[in-house]
């Protein structure tokens, strides 16, 4: 059981660093986009910009709340795609999807697991 407990451990850790990670580019982004003219010649209206920096807030928020181990976070982070504007290329927003899911589904999926192994052994 110690095992597996060390898996999980780890599983936590590396999906804790990539959520910090997360948190630092949404984060920045969320403040820096209304400010920040990224093309010049063709500037986003406002109400663009501040959905961008509202979504990129979601997504920090999502992030944060995964660093707290809340699976609250994970449906919250997995909105990336729509917030930085790649949802136009479908096959970077799979890769996305699957990587963070796996990356930060998968500790939440071996709690789980350990909790029921551990819950019948009780029983």
């Amino acid at each position: 059981m110690a095992q597996t407990t060390r898996v999980t451990k780890a599983l936590f850790q590396l999906s804790d660093a990539c959520a910090w990670v997360v948190f630092f580019f949404s984060a920045l982004t969320a403040v820096s986009t209304p400010f920040i003219n990224f093309v010049p010649r063709v500037r986003p209206a406002e109400s663009e910009l501040l959905l961008a920096s509202g979504l990129s807030l979601l997504v920090a928020f999502g992030a944060y709340l995964l660093t707290r181990h809340r699976l609250l976070g994970l449906p919250l982070v997995l909105v990336l795609p729509v917030a930085f504007g790649f949802h136009s290329n479908p096959s970077a927003t799979a890769a996305y999807l699957v990587s963070a899911t796996v990356v930060f589904g998968a500790p939440f999926v071996r709690a789980l697991h350990e909790a029921r192994a551990s819950g019948a052994k009780a029983s």
